[in-house]
């Protein structure tokens, strides 16, 4: 793995936890959407009157591209850097929410949970990315560890949380929410991240660690 030679003074720590909270919380979105099918479950098993066999699939779309997209996620970020994939990414995310929450049918809704899951698969890549370039090496391990917890907080509001909301505005009102959110995610992330502290023309040599 390789790295960057870090100015700090060049630019303020401030701005590096930026980028850094800006591209977690692409990781806690994404888990929020990866259990959101849990707790909408019976309702949408009731609009699209599917057993709970069917459901099971529709949500495994995620899963579907999530697993297989990591290889080719981690070379696209070399060749195009985090902040135009992470951006488009969420976009997708929230393109797949929104299909899911617009369909009547079960297999536009299954698209859906797959974009989701295509989307995903950029979320902690794109953070540990990140962090090697805006951080020194030994920022990285507490810094991933604390995008796991962030990503444990996704889940938590994945469940009982969005449960409520479920509960109170219904199972596609809520998608629609989720969808609203990312797109928003999408537009703070494009602002706030960018690929390196300095422009890469400016970078010295690299260094190996």
């Amino acid at each position: 793995m390789s790295t960057y030679h870090f100015q700090l003074t060049k630019h303020p720590m401030f701005q590096a936890y930026l980028v850094f909270f800006m591209a977690a919380s692409f990781y806690l979105y994404e888990y929020v959407l990866q259990v959101a099918p849990s707790v909408m479950a019976e309702p949408m098993m009731q609009t699209f009157g599917v057993t709970a066999k069917g459901f099971g699939i529709v949500a495994a779309c995620y899963f579907y591209a999530y697993a297989p997209m990591q290889l080719p996620a981690g070379i696209l970020f070399d060749r195009y850097g985090p902040r135009r994939l992470m951006t488009c990414a969420l976009c997708l995310c929230a393109l797949g929410s929104f299909f899911f929450a617009s369909t009547e049918s079960l297999w536009t809704a299954a698209l859906g949970r797959w974009f989701i899951g295509v989307g995903s698969a950029f979320s902690f890549i794109g953070v540990l990315v990140l962090l090697s370039r805006w951080f020194p090496p030994n920022y990285f391990a507490v810094l991933a560890g604390v995008t796991q917890l962030m990503s444990s907080v996704g889940a938590i509001c994945g469940e009982m949380p969005l449960a409520a909301l479920v509960s109170h505005l219904g199972w596609r009102s809520s998608s629609f929410l989720l969808s609203a959110i990312g797109f928003l995610l999408a537009g703070l992330m494009w602002r706030v991240i960018r690929d390196y502290p300095v422009m890469p023309s400016t970078l010295p040599p690299k260094l190996h660690w």
